[in-house]
């Protein structure tokens, strides 16, 4: 994790796109291992067996799980690969919402289903069940929030 976060910081520092581009690449290489399990027991577990969708449980829950269609209520912080956060309730409101009317990515959703009532957990969703090909962009100004192809990364507590 160290190194993760000192390859950040380069990679920040770096003018050269190139140098980025590298580092970023590195740095998605990094997670990977660390959310597979591969660096020491990360304790992730894999909820859509392609790795797509991993959940490492910080809290066990003592509630039910969530079925499709329930309406929920989670606390979150999203995290792009360079650690930047792009989305927070910290300090508000938690975010409700109904589980399979796609008000959230679909990785997201998955993993909801997966947790119990009171349950913290980390999250690392693959593009694929992030946002895509598309990216996220901000629907006031149709700016990037999560650049396309990007991994991120969620801190939930359902």
């Amino acid at each position: 994790r160290k190194q993760i976060r000192d390859l950040k910081r380069l990679r920040k520092a770096s003018a050269d796109k190139t140098e980025k581009a590298n580092l970023k690449k590195e740095i998605a290489d990094l997670e990977a291992k660390l959310g597979s399990g591969d660096s020491g027991g990360a304790d992730f577990r894999d909820v859509t067996a392609d790795g797509g969708v991993k959940i490492k449980v910080l809290k066990a829950g003592k509630g039910f799980k969530p079925a499709k269609h329930a309406t929920v209520e989670v606390h979150l912080v999203g995290t792009r690969a360079d650690g930047r956060e792009f989305f927070s309730t910290r300090g508000e409101y938690p975010f409700s919402f109904i589980l399979g009317d796609r008000q959230v990515c679909k990785g997201l959703e998955l993993c909801l289903m997966e947790m119990s009532v009171g349950e913290a957990a980390d999250v690392i969703l693959r593009p694929e069940y992030a946002f895509g090909d598309e990216g996220l962009h901000t629907v006031e100004e149709g700016m990037s929030v999560v650049p396309p192809k990007e991994t991120v990364r969620y801190a939930v507590s359902l």
